[in-house]
């Protein structure tokens, strides 16, 4: 197994983030296991928001939502989970999902906390995407009062298919020594197959000028990119989707969740459920959003803003 380290130049697309002055660093925290984290600091904070985005996607890929946050008055602390973005890679093919645990990104989770939250006096919100929103809610459940209020777009709490059948399937390969594949329909993308890159824009949104900007990011860096999960990686999904549903109910953080009613990424109709599980958890649904709220069209995204922009700090 090859460990692929954080690449020395911690920004290596510096037009991408319009002249916002971000600072990046390099947090380790294991012997074998550094993450690279990026901070912007606004001229008048109001408080600080940690930013979690999802599976196979790097800090750049949220430089209109970063901005968005320092006309906020938010300073914005994000960085790139363990096993994809600049953050140590764990399988000679550093584009596939693999040799990542739940139980590792969730300590991850809480080492940011320590370095960037825990003496902070001011204001502490999260906002966090698909597999993000599923570690959010999964801290919050584990340590009380850490943040304010979080804001959970699309959160991993169920796939289209049963957790029992993946986990089944998954096994099955892991069983055979194959758990570090591929799972089914996915693998390495070609950015010249144009139908195939309109499948994928299909899947996650709406607006192709959001799209095109990340993917064609993520196409000039390929040290950014990840293709898609393994076998192994969804069996640790699944099993931490269980936890969470036992897990809910000790969230006491107020927590706003962002449904998307075309969401193809995970399974929209099981929100419902899960809220009724936690009085803390009050859903917004959006019923014409594909998964990636924030890359969708103005409208779609203006009901994020207004939701975030009243909350009763």
């Amino acid at each position: 197994m090859t460990l692929y380290s954080v690449n020395s130049d911690l920004s290596p697309a510096p037009a991408c983030f319009n002249g916002i002055d971000v600072r990046f660093e390099a947090l380790t925290v294991s012997d074998d296991v550094t993450l690279r984290v990026a901070i912007a600091t606004p001229k008048v904070i109001r408080g600080r928001v940690l930013l979690l985005n999802g599976f196979t996607e790097f800090i750049e890929k949220y430089t209109e939502t970063l901005n968005d946050l320092l006309e906020r008055g938010w300073e914005v602390v994000t960085f790139d989970w363990r096993g994809q973005g600049l953050s140590t890679r764990f399988h000679d093919d550093p584009h596939r999902g693999f040799g990542i645990t739940f139980a590792a990104q969730l300590a991850d989770l809480a080492h940011i906390y320590a370095a960037y939250f825990a003496d902070y006096s001011g204001k502490k919100c999260l906002i966090a995407h698909s597999m993000g929103g599923h570690m959010a809610l999964r801290y919050l459940s584990r340590y009380s009062g850490h943040f304010d209020i979080a804001y959970c777009l699309a959160p991993m709490v169920a796939l289209p298919l049963p957790n029992w059948l993946i986990s089944v399937v998954a096994q099955g390969y892991i069983g055979r020594g194959k758990g570090d594949g591929y799972a089914w329909g996915e693998g390495p993308m070609d950015d010249r197959d144009g139908q195939q890159v309109d499948r994928l824009y299909n899947k996650l949104c709406h607006d192709r000028a959001r799209f095109s900007a990340w993917f064609t990011l993520a196409t000039k860096i390929p040290a950014f990119r990840m293709f898609g999960p393994s076998w192994q990686w969804l069996q640790e999904a699944t099993a931490s989707m269980d936890l969470l549903w036992e897990e809910i109910a000790y969230i006491d953080t107020p927590v706003v969740l962002f449904t998307a009613g075309e969401d193809k990424i995970v399974n929209p109709n099981r929100y419902r459920q899960f809220a009724e599980k936690s009085a803390q958890v009050r859903l917004v649904e959006l019923p014409n959003s594909g998964h990636e709220i924030l890359f969708e069209t103005d409208d779609i995204r203006g009901v994020f803003w207004q939701q975030f922009d009243k909350a009763s700090f």
